[in-house]
């Protein structure tokens, strides 16, 4: 049964101090969000213009608050706007809400999607950390029923992204269109240090398009400077096509925030700077996973760092091209309507089975439906079952969940049998929570589980091929067919769901 999402309350804020990463990323959900029939409403303390336009113009509702952003006060009057807008789901996003106003929210029966890059939020149902190398051992103090969505395959990036990568991905062999983007606001004015940096003969052949966000008070100083430099140079202020721009770059010299996601995802090279603390991490990822290069901090780059990679690129035509492709490996611009689903999705808490489980699962295994599209359709003895069950709770590799709904009840079971880097998944859904979308939704949440707990490259599933409803479960949930190899089953139907950053595993 198909049902629209409802109403989605996204609490975040953006400013001349804090930028304007927190309200695009949030953009990218409430995007996706839309696509999938939902409403939208944005909670924002003062909000600059040209951000409230944007909202205006994407059809979301925005609601002004005018108490102190982080404050008791805040999450009251944004419970209560969730409460009268009839949904329990608030997304909250940015540096200055903590766990205690997070707490505050859920205390008001709010079910709480925490964004996070920090590994510092623990009140939350949700926590989305969407950094190339985040994992479920960057939270050890979250509570066990909460969800981890952790990795770049969670990235949000907005529609535009996904559509220019789709519609281009040319071969780039030298550095000659060069992007320079340090963020909304860039009060650390890195973007001047960079123009400085880049005014050295040997690149004042370079093409330079600036971009300066909205909230940037110095797009006319960097104006007038670009008049002086070397290079020709460009300045857009508050640039709507940020797609477009990094498709037309040969490599972008950026802050490394969020932008680094949408470059990979389009394929840009990149130079990542450090201009904030939150940013030392992504910047080690970047040149970590072969997206491009770290320059370390800002106040500390010398000027001749940029011109020798700059050197370094033109002496090997295939590196850009190399950096390029890692970059669209690891981000395929689909991770806002991912993280969407699983907020759309029925809740769901999956906990480890018990021993005191097992005549429940024994009844669920010898239901008719469930034993109909089984491989193996004749009943289940009680003895045999029970002896089975008992050697599998014992297995480290495998992994018996009991899915349960927001009332508490057992609703379906998961098993995960892990062998190597892979997974091989099996699900049931009990008669009575059929048809209410539970399948997916257990599905979706067992595979991530598999690859963010585990670290698996692969989870495969293998459905008969007249369980068409199974078939379509997998499919909504990403999984893709495979091509049945000579020998295999004409009747056995292999599916199989990737891992979209499998170079983040454990060693």
């Amino acid at each position: 049964m198909s049902q629209k999402p409802g109403t989605l309350v996204v609490r975040t804020d953006a400013g001349i101090e804090i930028g304007t990463g927190h309200v695009m990323r949030c953009l990218a959900l409430c995007q996706a969000w839309q696509d999938l029939g939902g409403n939208v409403i944005v909670v924002s303390s003062n909000l600059p213009q040209h951000l409230s336009d944007r909202l205006d113009q994407e059809g979301f509702q925005l609601e002004q608050i005018e108490v102190s952003p982080g404050s008791n006060a805040d999450a009251d009057q944004t419970a209560t706007l969730a409460s009268l807008m009839k949904t329990t789901t608030v997304v909250v996003d940015g540096y200055h809400f903590s766990d205690s106003f997070r707490q505050r929210l859920r205390n008001c029966g709010c079910r709480v999607i925490a964004i996070d890059d920090w590994g510092e939020a623990t009140a939350a149902d949700v926590v989305l950390n969407q950094n190339l190398n985040a994992s479920v051992d960057d939270y050890p103090n979250l509570a066990a029923d909460s969800a981890i969505l952790a990795g770049c395959q969670f990235a949000l990036l907005r529609r535009e992204f996904r559509e220019q990568r789709q519609q281009c991905n040319r071969i780039r062999t030298s550095p000659d269109r060069v992007l320079v983007s340090c963020g909304g606001s860039d009060p650390q004015n890195a973007t001047t240090k960079i123009l400085k940096s880049l005014d050295c003969p040997a690149l004042e052949v370079l093409e330079v398009v600036v971009v300066a966000g909205g909230c940037n008070r110095r797009a006319n100083q960097l104006r007038e400077l670009s008049k002086s430099l070397r290079a020709d140079v460009r300045i857009e202020h508050n640039c709507r096509d940020m797609a477009s721009l990094m498709n037309w770059a040969d490599i972008a010299i950026v802050a490394a925030g969020s932008t680094c996601w949408e470059l990979a995802c389009v394929g840009v090279p990149m130079i990542a700077a450090i201009t904030t603390d939150n940013q030392v991490r992504l910047a080690q990822s970047v040149a970590e996973n072969g997206l491009g290069w770290n320059v370390g901090w800002i106040q500390q780059l010398s000027p001749a760092r940029i011109p020798e990679i700059f050197t370094q690129i033109r002496s090997d035509s295939k590196q850009l091209s190399r950096v390029s492709h890692a970059g669209r490996n690891i981000v395929d611009g689909r991770g806002a309507m991912r993280v969407a689903r699983r907020l759309a999705d029925p809740a769901l808490n999956l906990r480890p089975a018990c021993f005191k489980d097992s005549r429940l699962l024994w009844q669920w295994r010898n239901e008719k439906t469930v034993r109909q599209t089984s491989f193996s359709t004749d009943p289940v003895p009680w003895k045999d079952h029970n002896q089975w069950f008992e050697s599998r709770l014992q297995q480290s590799e495998c992994q018996i969940l009991i899915a349960e709904n927001e009332k508490g009840q057992p609703i379906g079971q998961v098993r995960l049998d892990l062998e190597d880097h892979r997974a091989t998944i099996s699900v049931s859904i009990a008669a009575e929570f059929r048809a209410f979308g539970f399948g997916t939704a257990l599905i979706r949440a067992a595979t991530n589980r598999a690859f963010v707990n585990h670290r698996v490259e692969f989870v495969d599933a293998f459905i008969r091929d007249d369980n068409k409803a199974s078939q379509a479960a997998f499919i909504k949930a990403e999984y893709d067919r495979q091509m049945s190899k000579s020998g295999e089953e004409a009747s056995r139907l292999h599916f199989v769901a990737r891992n979209p950053q499998p170079q983040c595993r454990a060693a």
